[in-house]
């Protein structure tokens, strides 16, 4: 494989912490950036791979730690402040709404009535 470009200092998000990185562009779909040995060892990481987490700095007392996705695990829900300040920084932002359709709809005859209105209002 020939790289013939090498991006200088690009920042790279991890939480809400930023670190500097050279980046070699490569033609791949299943990584989008892969951090080598010399990169980890400078930065202080160290890897949990059973936690799925990054460690940064000193093992008992961390700068911080980097939390890893599980593809078995739920979807993480943020809030619409963590949001904003995200889509602020210029990361990109979905908005989905989600139906449960193996659910039925609710009918109005299963809802509970607290009182019957017909003999208040004659």
């Amino acid at each position: 494989m020939l790289i013939d470009h090498e991006y200088v200092n690009c920042p790279l998000r991890f939480d809400d912490r930023i670190r500097p990185a050279n980046l070699l562009p490569i033609h791949m779909l299943d990584f989008d950036v892969i951090l080598g040995m010399d990169w980890l060892a400078s930065h202080r990481a160290t890897i949990d791979c059973y936690d799925r987490t990054v460690i940064f700095g000193n093992i008992r007392q961390p700068e911080f730690v980097y939390h890893g996705t599980s593809p078995l695990k739920s979807v993480k829900l943020i809030s619409a402040m963590k949001a904003h300040t995200l889509i602020s920084h210029g990361c990109q932002g979905f908005l989905a709404a989600v139906m449960d359709t193996s659910l039925e709809s609710p009918n109005i005859e299963n809802l509970s009535v607290v009182r019957e209105f017909a003999d208040v209002f004659p």
